[in-house]
């Protein structure tokens, strides 16, 4: 037995297994071979399908003599998509003929995806005459053959001598097989009633109460497309259409007809591409495209029962409409056609109500309406569960150009008012931008998609400069959205003309196409960092924390030295303007203004030769006490140091400075050496003066008798002020002081 190679659902045969499989098992090949003349049919089928049935192929051979067993070999362009039974064989390929067999154990098997093979056909050499038909194509899968792809094929037979008409066969011609056109009029922010009688909701009943619509029209592309399944007995189904929706939002309902009646009857349309409203009447044998809708159908299309089984056989009107189930403003309803004439092009719409309370015009849903053939697929290989037949998810072509209305009212019309857009600016500069409006002069809703392509020189910088603040959009009659467009010359190194297109398509409410020209000159010089402020610390224990007014603080940072003569540097607390006492490129130390009162925050600003730091928030506090190091001085004025210590045996008085104590005189200040606290208590103290230092504003001055029982050494000295009520006192950081 031949090996075989299962790979997922497709049983692949080598054809050098198959000869050896001939070789053992075959007879001998008499020595006189049959001609056989290769003939074909080639039907026309559906561009967009991917497991279309293709022509025949019958093999007419004389001149042999006896049973012939031989191996036959049909290669397509394209990928077989047969469905594949449980067996994994591929299903409804048959090879009929009298006097011909195949052997049970040898079914036709896929060498590749492209080809199948029958290993044994046995038939009478002399006479002979044998069809293999039923193979399916994915036809849509062609390549580069425009709307009207062809399906070819090589033959190929062991044991016979082959007359072919040429050096392919066409199976079948590939026929676009849907038009159409959406008329969206959205959702209206005024209301949409459903019908004086809920309880009697039908065509008739939507039209009466005004109830709003919009409409798609489905239109056969070519004669003969739109097959019903009585027409295909191996298909599923007949041909389908899927009508997506979205963008309804939870407050709304859709209902759509259970029937459509097309073409020569009135329309089911509620008149919205011009024609009488009406649910349509279907007369048999007359010219008229009928469409059910399919039950239960998935969101591709396929599965689900019909709500009209067949065509009536005598003249019926269908009113009824069903509630179409909304799963976050979306859903999707499936329509099968079944029955519409082969001698003519036809044509239906099909209406979709909207009932919708009042709302306002701001909070209105934008929707979209759009219609595929069904089921919708990417499938281009045999399986055993793909539905037959099945199309690539393409849009359709408008249809009205072969109606003839394209320039009716109702359709939108794309208007741009703009012809071109120049920018200018410099290399690696700043954006520029553009902003033009996209209009809809038309009756109904308009759908926009934009696009960018680049027309660049081998002499500039290639990068993709521009770009749009949306790419699609919806625009509703009579209104506009605007469109932005930056040009960002980062990338642009080289100097000069740069040049793009933008095209704004909106399908068939028209197409604009806009050049761009960016020109980009020399790159400016560089402007210098902006000042950045880091940090906000109090001056003299350049520790972070709250800060008082009418104190020294230091700020750190980058970029904070004026560059100017005379210096221009600036510092606002909450916009009251601070002294600066100091800058340099990392330091700024200025007096907080005593204007800020009792806030409580304050943002810090420093402004730098015109350019302004961020802002940094500071928290205030009436008291921060913080003792400048070195900040005491000697009885003798001396700054102390363990050089220069003061004296306990002559109870020196040593003078303390420092800042942050911007209420002196109000809590009693409280001077630690060593643990000893010594208290001002207003009386004859050890603390003789504690306030500020006459005409140096933010400075203040503590002086304190050292007590006799401190030991000789470095002492460690901090200032407090009580807190708040229940609270802990407010202390400085302890500086050194030397006494001996």
């Amino acid at each position: 037995m031949a090996h075989i190679i299962r790979t997922g659902d497709v049983r692949i045969v080598r054809i050098a297994a198959v000869f050896i499989l001939l070789a053992v098992f075959l007879p001998a090949v008499f020595a006189l071979q049959p001609t056989c003349v290769v003939s074909n049919t080639t039907p026309t089928v559906h561009a967009e399908g991917l497991a279309e049935e293709v022509g025949n192929i019958t093999f007419s051979c004389s001149g042999g003599a006896g049973t012939v067993s031989s191996l036959v070999v049909i290669s397509l362009n394209v990928n077989i998509t047969n469905r594949l039974d449980p067996s994994g064989n591929l299903a409804n390929l048959t090879l009929t003929g009298a006097g011909v067999t195949i052997p049970a154990d040898q079914p036709p098997l896929l060498n590749n995806p492209k080809t199948v093979a029958f290993p044994v056909v046995q038939f009478p050499g002399a006479g002979a005459t044998f069809t293999i038909s039923g193979i399916r194509a994915a036809i849509a899968t062609i390549t580069g053959a425009g709307a009207t792809p062809a399906v070819t094929a090589s033959v190929y037979a062991s044991q016979v001598t082959l007359s072919l008409p040429g050096s392919s066969l066409f199976l079948a011609q590939g026929e676009p097989t849907l038009l159409s056109s959406v008329l969206n009029y959205g959702i209206p922010c005024s209301g949409s009633p459903a019908s004086p009688l809920p309880s009697v909701i039908d065509f008739n009943a939507l039209i009466s109460a005004g109830t709003a619509s919009s409409a798609v029209r489905v239109r056969s592309a070519s004669l003969g497309v739109f097959v019903p399944q009585l027409l295909t007995p191996t298909s599923d189904f007949g041909v389908r259409f899927l009508v997506s929706l979205s963008g309804y939002g939870s407050n709304t309902q859709v209902y759509v007809p259970d029937v459509i009646v097309g073409n020569v009857a009135p329309v089911t349309s509620a008149g919205a591409f011009g024609t009488t409203a009406g649910g349509g009447t279907y007369s048999p044998n007359s010219n008229q495209l009928l469409l059910t809708r399919v039950n239960g159908a998935d969101p591709t299309g396929a599965g689900g029962r019909l709500a009209l089984l067949a065509a009536p056989a005598v003249q019926q009107s269908f009113p009824s409409v069903t509630q179409i189930p909304l799963v976050n403003g979306a859903a999707t309803v499936t329509y099968e056609v079944l029955a519409a004439p082969g001698n003519v092009q036809v044509s239906g719409q099909i209406p979709v109500f909207v009932v919708v309370p009042p709302s306002t015009c701001p909070d209105s849903l934008q929707n979209t309406i759009s219609v595929t053939l069904a089921p919708a697929s990417t499938v281009a290989t045999p399986t055993q569960t793909d539905p037959i037949p099945r199309y690539i998810p393409t849009t359709p072509a408008s249809d009205c150009t072969v109606m003839g209305d394209c320039s009716a009212s109702y359709f939108p019309v794309l208007q741009i008012a703009t012809t071109s857009i120049s920018l200018s600016g410099s290399s690696q500069g700043k954006t520029q931008s553009a902003v033009i409006s996209v209009n809809n002069g038309g009756a109904s809703q308009m759908n926009f998609n934009v696009s960018i392509t680049y027309q660049t020189a081998s002499n500039l910088s290639a990068a993709n400069w521009l770009s749009a603040s949306a790419t699609s959009g919806v625009v509703e009659t009579s209104t506009f959205i605007p469109i932005t467009f930056t040009a960002d010359p980062t990338a642009l190194l080289i100097p000069g003309t740069y040049q793009a297109t933008v095209t704004i398509n909106a399908g068939s409410a028209g197409t604009v196409v806009l050049p761009v020209t960016f020109t980009v000159g020399p790159a400016a010089p560089p402007s210098p960092p902006p000042p950045t402020i880091q940090s906000v610390v109090n001056s003299a224990s350049l520790q972070a924390g709250p800060v008082t007014t009418d104190s020294y603080a230091t700020i750190f940072g980058s970029n904070l030295a004026s560059k100017m003569t005379p210096a221009s540097a600036t510092v606002t607390f909450n916009g009251a303007s601070a002294t600066v006492i100091y800058d340099s490129s990392g330091q700024i130390n200025v007096l907080v203004p005593a204007s800020l009162g009792s806030a409580t925050t304050a943002s810090v600003v420093a402004t730098i030769d015109g350019v302004a730091s961020n802002g940094f928030n500071v928290n205030l506090v009436p008291n921060a006490p913080a003792l400048f190091n070195p900040g005491i001085e000697n009885q003798n004025y001396a700054v102390n140091s363990a050089s220069q210590p003061a004296s306990i045996a002559n109870n020196e008085i040593i003078q303390i400075f420092l800042t942050g104590l911007a209420t002196v005189g109000t809590p009693p200040v409280t001077v630690n050496i060593s643990n000893v606290a010594l208290v001002n208590t207003n009386k004859s103290t050890p603390i003789t003066y504690a306030g500020a230092v006459p005409s140096v504003p933010g400075l203040e001055q503590v002086n304190v008798q050292l007590p006799s029982t401190l030991a000789p050494g470095t002492a460690q000295l901090s200032i407090c002020v009580p807190g708040a009520t229940g609270q802990q006192p407010i202390c400085s950081a302890s500086v050194p002081v030397y006494v001996h």
